[in-house]
């Protein structure tokens, strides 16, 4: 199930809203710029399975959503609980970082947290198998993959253009993904 827990940037461990239903999420997520919808995906590849077997499961939806969007797959993240990127994917994503253009995260599997940093409020979005979500460009944002990732996305962005980290230290007072496990 998608969730959508926004935070106070002062109040980290509570959050002041908390939403399950596709239209609350999405209608929450408008007010701030950010498009979320859900769609339906068919295809088997699960979470670790390579990026082949990823991008062979789902080539016509991977093709529709990056020509609906303009942006080009970037990176398929598989990961399974014994993955070895686990350590080097959570260590590229765990900061808050920027990117200078529109970037969007496809959920085909497994689950992940993303975070988006908004004026004085976090959204923390749990996205799992269906989920799109679209972060507009010079959202200040973090990704939990977790200790024991289950996860199979795809990130589609810009070529050569590569996310900056701001310097803030906001991502560690925010739950991570283990949280809504």
């Amino acid at each position: 199930m998608s969730v959508l827990s926004v935070y106070s940037v002062a109040i980290p461990e509570v959050p002041s809203k908390m939403l399950i239903h596709a239209d609350d999420i999405a209608a929450t997520l408008a007010d701030v710029g950010v498009r979320y919808q859900q769609r339906d995906i068919k295809g088997d590849a699960r979470p670790g399975a390579s990026e082949t077997e990823g991008r062979a499961g789902y080539g016509a939806l991977l093709q529709d959503v990056a020509g609906e969007l303009n942006l080009p797959v970037q990176e398929i993240l598989s990961l399974e609980r014994d993955s070895e990127q686990t350590a080097e994917l959570n260590a590229r994503f765990a900061n808050e970082q920027i990117l200078a253009a529109e970037q969007a995260w496809l959920f085909l599997g497994g689950r992940a947290l993303v975070s988006l940093h908004i004026g004085n409020e976090v959204f923390a979005f749990l996205g799992e198998r269906g989920d799109l979500l679209s972060v507009p460009k010079g959202v200040a944002h973090w990704v939990s993959l977790g200790d024991e990732p289950h996860c199979l996305a795809v990130r589609l962005a810009p070529e050569g253009i590569a996310p900056e980290e701001t310097g803030e230290t906001i991502a560690g007072r925010f739950f991570g993904v283990e949280h809504y496990c």
